[in-house]
Protein backbone atom coordinates (compact mmCIF):
# COMPACT_ATOMS: atom_id res chain seq x y z
CA UNK A 1 0.00 0.00 0.00
CA UNK A 2 1.68 3.07 -1.20
CA UNK A 3 0.29 6.90 0.26
CA UNK A 4 0.35 9.66 -1.17
CA UNK A 5 0.49 11.92 1.52
CA UNK A 6 3.83 13.39 1.12
CA UNK A 7 4.49 12.53 -2.23
CA UNK A 8 5.59 15.34 -4.93
CA UNK A 9 4.55 12.90 -7.90
CA UNK A 10 2.02 13.97 -9.77
CA UNK A 11 -0.61 11.74 -11.36
CA UNK A 12 1.27 10.50 -14.30
CA UNK A 13 4.07 9.51 -12.24
CA UNK A 14 1.67 8.14 -9.88
CA UNK A 15 0.14 5.84 -12.51
CA UNK A 16 3.37 4.77 -13.72
CA UNK A 17 4.92 3.61 -10.65
CA UNK A 18 1.56 1.84 -10.12
CA UNK A 19 1.67 0.21 -13.56
CA UNK A 20 5.84 -0.61 -12.58
CA UNK A 21 5.34 -1.89 -9.09
CA UNK A 22 1.97 -3.59 -8.94
CA UNK A 23 0.45 -1.67 -6.12
CA UNK A 24 -1.84 -3.82 -3.41
CA UNK A 25 -3.78 -0.08 -2.76
CA UNK A 26 -2.94 3.66 -2.92
CA UNK A 27 -4.52 5.77 -0.11
CA UNK A 28 -4.06 9.78 -0.39
CA UNK A 29 -5.40 12.54 1.02
CA UNK A 30 -8.63 13.80 0.15
CA UNK A 31 -7.62 17.19 -1.62
CA UNK A 32 -5.46 14.77 -4.05
CA UNK A 33 -8.33 12.96 -5.09
CA UNK A 34 -10.27 16.28 -5.45
CA UNK A 35 -11.44 16.19 -8.84
CA UNK A 36 -11.87 12.15 -9.19
CA UNK A 37 -9.48 11.50 -12.24
CA UNK A 38 -6.37 9.71 -10.32
CA UNK A 39 -9.43 7.64 -8.82
CA UNK A 40 -10.66 6.76 -11.97
CA UNK A 41 -7.51 6.15 -13.67
CA UNK A 42 -5.60 3.87 -10.46
CA UNK A 43 -9.15 1.91 -10.79
CA UNK A 44 -8.84 0.97 -14.30
CA UNK A 45 -5.13 -0.33 -13.56
CA UNK A 46 -7.16 -2.27 -10.47
CA UNK A 47 -5.57 -0.58 -7.87
CA UNK A 48 -7.99 0.21 -5.11
CA UNK A 49 -8.07 3.88 -3.48
CA UNK A 50 -9.06 5.13 -0.16
CA UNK A 51 -8.61 8.70 1.42
CA UNK A 52 -8.21 10.47 4.46
CA UNK A 53 -9.23 12.48 6.40
CA UNK A 54 -13.09 12.78 5.53
CA UNK A 55 -15.34 13.62 8.17
CA UNK A 56 -18.21 14.85 6.49
CA UNK A 57 -20.89 12.42 6.06
CA UNK A 58 -21.35 14.85 2.35
CA UNK A 59 -17.75 14.21 1.36
CA UNK A 60 -17.61 10.92 2.14
CA UNK A 61 -20.60 10.17 -0.09
CA UNK A 62 -18.43 12.11 -2.97
CA UNK A 63 -15.79 10.19 -2.59
CA UNK A 64 -17.67 6.56 -3.13
CA UNK A 65 -19.33 7.80 -5.78
CA UNK A 66 -15.78 8.36 -7.65
CA UNK A 67 -15.16 5.20 -6.57
CA UNK A 68 -12.52 5.15 -3.48
CA UNK A 69 -12.68 1.65 -1.56
CA UNK A 70 -13.16 3.33 1.49
CA UNK A 71 -11.97 6.69 3.81
CA UNK A 72 -10.25 7.28 7.00
CA UNK A 73 -12.04 9.19 9.38
CA UNK A 74 -12.05 10.31 12.96
CA UNK A 75 -15.81 10.36 13.34
CA UNK A 76 -18.04 9.14 10.64
CA UNK A 77 -19.47 5.30 11.38
CA UNK A 78 -21.24 3.06 9.09
CA UNK A 79 -24.58 3.84 9.75
CA UNK A 80 -23.52 7.88 9.05
CA UNK A 81 -22.85 6.76 5.77
CA UNK A 82 -25.50 4.15 5.46
CA UNK A 83 -26.72 5.67 1.57
CA UNK A 84 -22.67 4.94 0.14
CA UNK A 85 -23.12 2.19 -3.02
CA UNK A 86 -20.22 0.73 -1.32
CA UNK A 87 -20.96 0.34 2.56
CA UNK A 88 -19.35 -2.64 2.83
CA UNK A 89 -16.03 -1.07 2.86
CA UNK A 90 -17.05 0.70 5.82
CA UNK A 91 -16.58 -2.28 8.38
CA UNK A 92 -13.37 -1.01 9.26
CA UNK A 93 -14.90 1.74 10.70
CA UNK A 94 -16.73 -0.45 13.26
Amino acid sequence: IWTLYRSPLDDDSVIELATQEKLLAVTAPSFRLSDGSLVSRLSELGVPVYTHTVNSRVEALRFYGMGVQGVYTDTLTPAVVANSPNIAHLGCLQ
